[in-house]
């Protein structure tokens, strides 16, 4: 059985499930991916699939069974508790890479702005549809392709951005929407173990987050790349404003529920 799987826009329709093993086109840091996976594995992180090998320039992944969220989104999608188990989820695979030994040549696709540099392995994509869920609960992290050293706070203010709604378009309503993201926000930084003395850093982080992200849609857009054409004629950049628009206007309501 073949079937190209869902989700993704570098790699949209590269993907390929085989059987029970997932084939992913091959990138020039991949052989330092395989060797975090091996880690991940030899360290006992189970969050995360087994590299099997390389076969036909495409790398060779077992299949996590499962489901992932995308549009339309279910209600219980926006659940404190799915967020705090997304974060504990975060903290495990940060904790389980510490033991890793990061090389000089290993060649990272580093995206992070120099502001929010460090030396936390980070898997720097922790969209939605890249967190596998079963019963509605995260069990692993899949997709590596933008693993790279940065800071922790990076790491949770580019996973809150597609974790909890930072437009004000919760279930909740608009009037309750800054005190309810507030929550969220406050219900992840806690799950993870975020020091309060870093948590002021976050929507700061955030903020920088939709900017690359916008600079990066517009350099894809240029050189021709028709999913993210897609993205952006379905209304990317618009979306992007809304959230820096909203997150500035909450922002000292936010501060205040995350601290």
């Amino acid at each position: 059985m073949t079937e190209v799987l869902a989700g993704g826009a570098s790699n949209y329709g590269k993907v390929l499930r085989v059987g029970e093993t997932v084939r992913r086109p091959l990138r020039p840091h991949s052989p330092a991916v395989h060797r975090l996976l091996r880690h991940l594995e030899d360290v006992g992180f189970v969050g995360a699939p087994r590299f099997l090998g390389v076969v036909d320039g495409h790398e060779v992944l077992t299949f996590v069974d499962g489901e992932v969220l995308l549009p339309p989104l279910p209600s219980w999608a926006f659940d404190s508790s799915l967020l705090a188990s997304v974060a504990r989820l975060v903290r495990a695979f940060h904790d389980a890479c510490a033991s890793f030994p990061v090389l000089a040549d290993d060649g990272w696709d580093q995206r992070t702005p120099a502001r929010w540099s460090g030396s936390v392995l980070c898997h720097g994509d922790l969209v939605r549809s890249n967190v596998v869920l079963r019963d509605r609960r995260p069990v692993a992290l899949i997709d590596f392709d933008l693993v790279a050293p940065a800071s922790r706070v990076w790491e949770i203010a580019c996973a809150l951005r597609h974790w909890v709604p930072l437009r004000g378009e919760g279930p909740e309503g608009a009037a309750a929407a800054p005190f309810v993201t507030g929550e969220r926000l406050r219900a992840f930084c806690d799950a993870y173990g975020l020091p309060a003395a870093e948590r002021p850093d976050v929507l700061d982080a955030v903020l920088d987050a939709e900017d690359l992200q916008l600079r990066l849609l517009r350099q894809w857009v240029a050189a021709g790349h028709e999913e993210y054409r897609r993205i952006w004629e379905a209304g990317a950049p618009d979306r992007i404003a809304a959230r820096v628009h909203w997150v500035t206007e909450h922002r000292a309501l936010l501060l205040a529920a995350m601290t």
